[in-house]
């Protein structure tokens, strides 16, 4: 599954603007992601280059009887409520902090 679509379970509890009319079944869903990323700067082979996606491209496959344009509209929704897809779209803030002590789990499982 990814991240951009919802989970099967949540595809069946739609939300508000889809609610109320006679369900169709989604047989199953696959996405298909494709990105572009300089990997120079992963490496620090140039510090020139951005270490993230220049662009991410996808397509989102529906096993459904449902039409296409309620799938089109479930996009939407889907599109509109996507909080991954909100963080991806808009700027946010991240502040990450740092902590320097042993992890448990890592020591004991030697």
């Amino acid at each position: 599954m990814n991240i951009f679509w919802p989970r099967l379970d949540h595809v069946r509890r739609l939300p508000t603007g889809l609610r109320g009319r006679p369900r169709r079944p989604v047989n199953g869903v696959s996405v298909k992601l494709d990105g572009e990323i300089d990997l120079r700067a992963l490496f620090t082979a140039d510090n020139s280059v951005r270490p993230g996606f220049r662009n991410i491209t996808g397509t989102v496959t529906i096993d459904s009887p449902a039409t296409e344009e309620r799938l089109r509209r479930l996009k939407k929704i889907v599109d509109q409520h996507c909080p991954v897809l909100d963080i991806l779209w808009n700027s946010v803030p991240v502040t990450l902090g740092l902590q320097h002590e042993p992890l448990r789990e890592a020591i004991s499982a030697e």
